[in-house]
């Protein structure tokens, strides 16, 4: 269970600098994804872990082993690709042990090990068909044994499901989670899929324009964004230009902003009359109607100006002082609608305030 760690990484293609000197690690035995938009710079890190691209400057270490000049074929690591990139002449089981053949090892450890991979990416029964006769959850199954059956030091993933349709993504992520449990992998994956990594993730390294924005789990990057671009890229949220007022009684710090007041426990030594953003999930928005509108605590108030009903929630877009707001609300209780009064609540501890 190595860990790998990136020293000061950098690419540039011509005057292009793809990654910017980048220091972050993978834990050992843990899955940690590369996250970011398309053009972030991290496929140009994995393919530089891979030994695919030689960095511009930095190291890459695999525990205490620089593998920075190593040839890809001398680093032990196990890449699964985007596209599947099985052979169709071969059956699965011809396509998983084809590496290990192309290694000279005796054939009965051949057989041993093809078996023993395709048995914990549940494909044993499917040995003998060839890849055109799976599906493409199936296919790719086999490309994972296929990256698996080495014994990698360090397996990768490039985007490996972004072919899948949205019920066979949600198999595989169960799957590669299990696979690398069970073999104590040192994966690193590849997305620009925010539920993808939330899912999945034990550490996340979001990735903006060949830089680290944050690192955490998945939990502290989703809740507790470092900035405005992390918390607009996991996933919607509200960012509403606010003041900062003096505390209130229990110590959370009061704002101001559009349409009201609101309470942020994590406000920190920011003096009253900074201005910041405030960051407010949806789904950590409380709707109260106007005849029921709290008189306890902070609010904004507003007026209904779309709701959309999702099943098992309905979006409501509030209009408050010209600022739109989007509360989510897992079954609604409340039959209001547009043009309606109503007041908006959060807890404190959901108000993530970021610097302007």
């Amino acid at each position: 269970m190595l860990p790998v760690r990136l020293e000061g990484l950098s690419k540039s293609f011509g005057s292009t600098v793809a990654v910017d000197g980048i220091t972050c690690e993978a834990p050992g035995g843990k899955l940690t994804f590369l996250l970011g938009p398309s053009g972030c710079g991290k496929t140009t890190v994995l393919r530089m872990v891979a030994g695919l691209l030689e960095p511009t400057g930095g190291a890459i270490r695999f525990g205490e082993r620089d593998v920075t000049a190593l040839p890809a074929e001398r680093r032990g690591c196990g890449m699964v690709f985007q596209g599947y990139a099985l052979w169709p002449h071969m059956t699965v089981a011809e396509n998983v042990a084809f590496g290990l053949e192309s290694r000279k090892l005796p054939r009965d450890e051949v057989r041993r090990r093809t078996g023993e991979a395709l048995e914990m990416v549940r494909m044993s029964t499917y040995a003998a068909r060839r890849p055109a006769e799976l599906s493409g959850g199936q296919q790719q199954r086999v490309a994972l044994a296929r990256a698996v059956v080495y014994r990698p030091d360090v397996l990768l993933l490039d985007e490996p499901l972004s072919n899948l349709d949205a019920r066979l993504r949600a198999e595989m992520r169960r799957e590669i989670r299990r696979v690398v449990d069970e073999a104590r992998l040192t994966a690193i994956h590849v997305t620009h899929d925010q539920h993808e990594s939330l899912s999945m993730a034990d550490r996340i390294i979001v990735m903006r324009e060949g830089r680290i924005e944050q690192v955490g789990g998945p939990r502290d990057v989703y809740e507790r964004p470092a900035n405005r671009f992390v918390a607009e890229f996991m996933g919607e949220t509200n960012v509403l230009a606010a003041t900062v007022e003096g505390p209130s009684a229990d110590g959370a710090r009061g704002i101001r902003v559009a349409g009201g007041m609101l309470e942020a426990s994590g406000a920190g030594p920011r003096q009253a009359g900074v201005r910041v953003f405030a960051s407010v999930r949806p789904e950590c928005l409380r709707l109260h109607r106007g005849d029921a509108s709290p008189t306890d605590r902070p609010s904004l108030r507003g007026t209904i100006a779309e709701t959309t009903y999702l099943g098992a929630f309905t979006q409501f877009r509030i209009d408050c002082a010209g600022t739109l707001v989007t509360v989510l609300e897992l079954r609604p209780r409340h039959g209001v609608g547009v043009g309606e009064p109503v007041a908006v609540t959060a807890d404190p501890a959901d108000v993530v305030l970021l610097d302007a």
